[in-house]
């Protein structure tokens, strides 16, 4: 009840800040958000320390990923440590698991209190959070934390009362930093529950580590993030003016066996990829700081693809750069210096992982052999050729994406909307797979992956899940609704053909009237690459095989899809309705891979993150990115001179198969969605039958509306089915 007042009034002033106002309201309402986002959190600190004083805390216990929690807490206050001009490195230690059983959000709180401190009083430097390994036996792990930092200090005489409620080291700190002195003191109670003790080590002037040791179970399922999904070793090259940045990066890559050098200029570098080529064993990964002295990393890659044109070195097999929060870090790159991936800083075992596992799983795009690698594919799923998929997905772009690929592999697909559509469709159809998104409106994919299971054809029909937060406890959830694997979005042509012949037995004796073209036949696609202000196309193209006129379309959909997104999700935090506005934001992070705006998906990310916790500091950035981007997409129609009509007609297609679901299963069509119809048919349709056919969906006359919309269809192209 304290709580929820307190989000309206937060809602309230973020919908303020989105409208005309002078430059004084501005700065007054700036003040009024801040001091509401303040009192929150002394709010939830206050009941936190009432739950722990009247013993009414407790722990949760479940499998969860370390890198997990490290990973949430680096994105968390990766900006902040950037505008502070620190440094943040997180570290597991060799031999330390990283799957463990224990409550994974209290450990976070601890770490994010810990992190927030350090970044607060810390403007120089950097920041160092590390696990080590304790005392282990049959049963379960000790695990010591630290998280140190270059920040003030703290005078040895006031450590003692530093664990205490209501305590700051220095009176005169509370007025310059801010806070209640209960977030030390939650933290040292909940290490406490944990088994362990919170310590200091600390003087004024040189900084502070914070030490605290958690007891752990092991995790009943012994299993690996990786497994199924190895990195191949590569020779690598890290380059990094941060010595504690370096080497935390060179024990990540070495734990999986890389063998691994490192320089700390880009002088020396270049020198070392010299080296290594006139010795015959040239680098095959390339880590490259963007911010770096004499020579930054942009320059460096200019310089390396340049030697590369002479034969001075060979070239390295994959390029990657690595970028923090800056406002001034690149978007655009030019004359021949775009890396193959960004990686965000800090640095995270987790966030390496999957950088390199997308570019290992993906071939350099080469547009002379796209044809060529198509029909490799399209060969290796010849078993399952004419197969019957329903994609549940109730998004258009991903829709398009998925279909798209699909198609390229010989297979048929159905689209269902949402889940009680595919319960529906299961019922009545003959399918040999499913991929099933995870959220979704009127049925969301664990609920209807758990009614499928309950029917005769379903019950034991491959279901594959297919979200954007590959986490932990999304695998565990798919699992436990009866899902056979995890697809993590955005995926690759070649992930979906793995998928079909693990899941799908070879069709010897099926004849389907639908099999896609011979590799032999099929037409050479004229490849016509574009570049967009902030996107990094080529990447999100490589995943779509080099198709470019495809990532036109994909643009085009997702542009009708979220130009409205930042007037959505103020609406919904309006009204204190978090889920839907994490369940907005959870789709353009994981759209955002899939269309190049890296910028996009890191604040997406950032935000989900927030709003988990009923918070939404990061939403002005999330809206100042994402109209960026809708500006960026705009333009390419602008110079195209407008959408090619096949493109236009394959929208308005997927828009309209949507709607007749909406319509067929009685569902409430949202008001967001009508408006998106009524802009798609402005100028193709009759202005009286688009306004006939929208009054009766606000009438709930959906009889009446199936009739309309076939009509819509008919108008629109006589061969349109609805």
């Amino acid at each position: 009840e304290i709580r929820t007042p307190m989000n309206a009034v937060i809602g309230l002033g973020q919908l303020l800040l989105d409208t005309e106002l002078n430059s004084t309201q501005r700065e007054y309402l700036d003040t009024l958000q801040i001091a509401s986002k303040s009192l929150l959190g002394i709010l939830n600190a206050i009941l936190d320390y009432s739950k722990i004083e009247a013993g009414c805390m407790e722990l949760e216990l479940a499998d969860f990923s370390l890198d997990e929690v490290l990973e949430n807490t680096a994105k968390l206050f990766a900006r902040s440590a950037a505008e502070h001009g620190v440094a943040l490195v997180t570290e597991r230690s060799p031999g330390v698991p990283d799957l463990v059983r224990g409550d994974s959000v209290r450990l976070a709180q601890i770490l994010n209190n810990l992190v927030g401190n350090a970044v607060k009083f810390t403007d120089e430097g950097e920041i160092h959070v590390s696990v080590e390994m304790g005392e282990q036996n049959n049963s379960g792990v000790a695990l010591n934390f630290s998280v140190s930092d270059t920040g003030i200090g703290i005078d040895p005489g006031q450590i003692e009362a530093l664990f205490q409620p209501f305590t700051q080291a220095d009176g005169s700190i509370t007025r310059t930093h801010g806070g209640t002195g209960l977030g030390l003191a939650i933290c040292a109670s909940l290490v406490e529950m944990m088994g362990g003790e919170l310590s200091v080590e600390s003087e004024p002037g040189t900084g502070s580590v914070f030490h605290f040791t958690v007891h752990l179970s092991r995790a009943l399922k012994e299993i690996d993030l990786q497994t199924n999904r190895r990195l191949k070793a590569m020779r690598t090259l890290a380059v990094d003016d941060n010595r504690m940045a370096l080497e935390n990066l060179e024990n990540i890559l070495r734990g999986w066996d890389f063998v691994v050098t490192t320089a700390s200029s880009a002088e020396q570098a270049l020198k070392m990829l010299k080296q290594a080529s006139d010795r015959g064993q040239p680098i095959e990964l390339l880590l490259v700081d963007w911010r770096m002295p004499e020579m930054n990393g942009i320059e460096l890659i200019r310089r390396v693809r340049e030697w590369t044109e002479h034969g001075q070195i060979v070239a390295p097999g994959r390029v990657v750069m690595l970028a923090d929060h800056s406002r001034n870090r690149p978007s655009q790159f030019a004359g021949g210096t775009r890396p193959d991936a960004i990686m965000e800083k800090p640095i995270t075992a987790f966030r390496v992982f999957e950088t390199l596992l997308a570019l290992q799983q993906r071939a350099p795009f080469q547009p002379a052999s796209e044809h060529s690698r198509i029909a490799e594919l399209f060969e290796l799923t010849r078993p399952v050729h004419g197969a019957r998929i329903l994609l549940v997905e109730d998004n258009l772009t991903n829709q398009l994406v998925a279909k798209q690929l699909l198609a390229k592999l010989g297979v048929q697909v159905q689209v269902a909307h949402h889940g009680r559509e595919a319960v529906h469709k299961v019922n009545l159809g003959d399918f040999d797979l499913i991929f099933m998104d995870l959220q979704m409106p009127v049925m969301d994919g664990f609920e209807a992956t758990r009614a499928i299971r309950e029917t005769a054809k379903g019950r034991d029909m491959p279901i594959i899940a297919m979200t954007a937060a590959a986490m932990l406890k999304d695998r565990e959830a798919s699992e436990a609704a009866g899902m056979n694997a995890h697809l993590a979005k955005p995926f690759e042509l070649s992930q979906l053909a793995e998928i079909l012949l693990e899941w799908i037995p070879p069709l010897v004796d099926r004849k389907s009237p639908m099999i896609a073209a011979a590799p032999d036949s099929m037409p050479e696609r004229p490849s016509q690459p574009f570049e967009l202000a902030g996107l990094d196309l080529g990447t999100a193209v490589a995943r779509m095989d080099g198709d470019w006129e495809l990532m036109r379309t994909v643009l085009r959909s997702f542009h009708n899809d979220f130009n409205d997104a930042s007037s959505r999700l103020g609406d919904a935090l309006s009204t204190g309705d978090y889920v839907a506005a994490r369940c907005l934001v959870h789709t353009i992070k994981g759209l955002s891979n899939s269309i190049g705006a890296v910028e996009l998906g890191a604040v997406s990310s950032e935000l989900e993150v927030e709003l988990d916790r009923r918070n939404s500091a990061s939403k002005p950035r999330f809206d100042r990115v994402l109209a960026a981007v809708m500006a960026a997409v705009g333009s390419l129609d602008r110079r195209r001179g407008g959408v090619s009509s096949e493109t236009d007609t394959n929208a308005l297609q997927i828009q309209m198969t949507e709607l007749k679901a909406y319509l067929e299963s009685a569902v409430i069509v949202p008001l967001a969605q009508r408006e998106r119809i009524r802009n798609s048919l402005d100028g193709k349709v009759d202005d009286e039958l688009i306004e006939k056919l929208l009054d009766q969906i606000g009438q709930l006359r959906y009889a009446e509306a199936l009739i309309s919309l076939r009509e819509v269809c008919r108008r629109l192209e006589p061969d349109m089915t609805c």
